[in-house]
């Protein structure tokens, strides 16, 4: 199958699910541009990454029955494993609040580990400085010693 026909059966099994399943709809469309539109404002956070669209859409449905998102106020397709692709052994549905605060706590998490490989990098340095120094001062005495 090419890539236009690939497509164009893209584009009709979507035009029908937007009668059944108007909100997801928008949710596929917007996982694909992410992983897959270098134009897309948030490819450098997901496509950019590695992080691949790999569901289709009938397992993005499949996934909403299963989650039972037509229950949720403000349903929410969710990676489980932040790094790992769209998948349907990776995806879920929770509320938006929920998917919030959980990209808040791996940005804090995120940001926790730079800081400390940043520390490390620092605390490494500072231990060579510290050798050099004791080199220096080890070189200094047998310089003292031998003039």
């Amino acid at each position: 199958m090419t890539h236009y026909e690939e497509h164009k059966k893209i584009r009709q099994e979507l035009f029908q699910a937007r009668l059944l399943y108007p909100n997801l709809v928008g949710v596929y469309n917007g996982a694909r541009q992410r992983c897959n539109n270098s134009h897309a404002k948030a490819y450098k956070s997901y496509g950019k990454r590695g992080i691949r669209c790999e569901i289709t859409f009938k397992e993005l449905v499949y996934i909403w029955n299963r989650d039972k998102a037509y229950l949720l106020i403000h349903p929410s397709l969710d990676r489980k494993d932040n790094d790992g692709n769209y998948s349907k052994d990776n995806c879920r549905f929770i509320e938006m609040e929920e998917n919030t605060h959980k990209r808040k706590e791996d940005n804090k998490i995120a940001r926790e580990k730079k800081n400390r490989t940043h520390l490390e990098k620092v605390m490494i340095q500072l231990s060579n400085l510290k050798q050099n120094r004791n080199l220096t001062q080890e070189a200094l005495k047998i310089l003292a010693e031998k003039y």
